[in-house]
């Protein structure tokens, strides 16, 4: 079967006759009978010598054409490979892998990624990973693991859709969602966006500034710390943290308060799956309402953004990790941008790169 799709490029229920002889003939001299590019003469003779075999047992005639067939290598498919290696190591025994991928959104998630490391290649990216799903039934339908999966510069084997980062401010947008259901804010509540303390955690903001008084639909789009950090302090019933682990993010124990600005380890597919049940509610423990009104406050208005996107982005510290997760209509997509090895990207934030991607 490998050797059907390395030689000949098809399965190998697809064989003519002479490609089966032909490649019959490799296993009993592998070395002297391997496969050449413009053909291999003593394969072509191994090969001509079966198929006589074959025609005089059948009686048929010769052929002289029986030797002139050579193999030649061919493209072995590669697609999602990340995912299709996982699939793989999950059900060892399957000669086939059954995935959701829709082949025109990988190519299209595939090279998108290509495009933008190569436009910010001169800023020092090198890496991204991505994957789309399809919220109502939580198919994925683009996984893209690594810029490149064949180059060992970048650990291009290593699988960013699983690897655990800090998520930023990515998890702000199901504070405010939880926060309306229990009816603490609505979208224009005044919340303070200045300096508190609490049981010791002091927040700042990301520019280090405070706005004061500020509706809460804009806090959460402008992404300011200390408003999001009050609400989770004030949320009933365990707060993010137990929806987190209701949702089958494998938290780390005892989670704080920073666990609102991301001070915790999630992977873009966890995120993924939570940003789907904004797009399309079905077991959450947050209202069809209250998912709506996060989602428009979440409405991107920047120049280059597609209409009918709702994005957040999160900067993780030290600019370690770049994220940036989209819902538009029945459509998730969450992107991060960063290294493997984790170094940070000084200065760059989600909103100059992942969010970019992400459009």
């Amino acid at each position: 079967r490998a050797a059907s799709f390395r030689w000949c490029g098809k399965a190998a229920s697809e064989l003519t006759l002479r490609e089966a002889a032909s490649l019959s003939a490799i296993p009993q001299s592998p070395r002297t009978r391997r496969p050449q590019t413009g053909g291999n003469p003593l394969l072509a003779a191994a090969q001509a010598r079966l198929m006589a075999r074959l025609r005089a047992a059948h009686g048929e005639p010769p052929n002289e054409l029986d030797a002139e067939f050579h193999l030649e290598p061919t493209r072995i498919p590669r697609e999602a490979p990340h995912l299709a290696r996982r699939r793989l190591r999950e059900d060892p025994k399957s000669l086939t892998v059954s995935t959701t991928i829709d082949l025109n959104q990988q190519h299209v998630v595939e090279q998108s990624i290509r495009d933008f490391l190569e436009r910010w290649h001169s800023q020092g990216l090198r890496n991204a990973a991505a994957l789309l799903l399809h919220a109502p039934t939580g198919e994925i339908r683009a996984s893209v693991g690594s810029a490149n999966f064949h180059d060992p510069g970048i650990s291009g084997q290593v699988d960013g859709t699983r690897a655990r980062r800090s998520p930023g401010s990515t998890l702000k947008p199901f504070i405010y969602a939880m926060a309306l259901d229990a009816g603490l804010i609505q979208p224009q509540t005044l919340l303070d966006d200045a300096p508190r303390r609490f049981s010791g955690y002091n927040p700042e903001n990301s520019d280090r500034n405070f706005l004061g008084p500020i509706a809460a639909s804009e806090a959460l789009r402008l992404s300011r710390n200390v408003p999001a950090v009050e609400l989770s302090w004030r949320l009933p019933n365990g707060g993010l943290e137990t929806f987190l682990r209701a949702s089958g993010v494998d938290l780390p124990p005892h989670q704080g308060l920073a666990l609102a600005i991301g001070a915790t380890e999630m992977n873009l597919l966890e995120l993924a799956g939570l940003y789907a049940e904004l797009a399309h509610p079905r077991q959450s423990r947050i209202s069809p309402s209250a998912c709506w009104l996060t989602l428009e406050a979440l409405r991107c208005t920047e120049p280059g953004a597609p209409p009918g996107l709702s994005c957040k982005t999160g900067t993780s510290n030290g600019f370690r990790d770049a994220w940036a997760c989209g819902v538009m209509g029945d459509w998730v997509l969450c992107v991060w941008v960063g290294h493997f090895d984790g170094r940070g990207m000084p200065g760059l934030f989600a909103r100059e790169t992942a969010a970019p991607l992400l459009w």
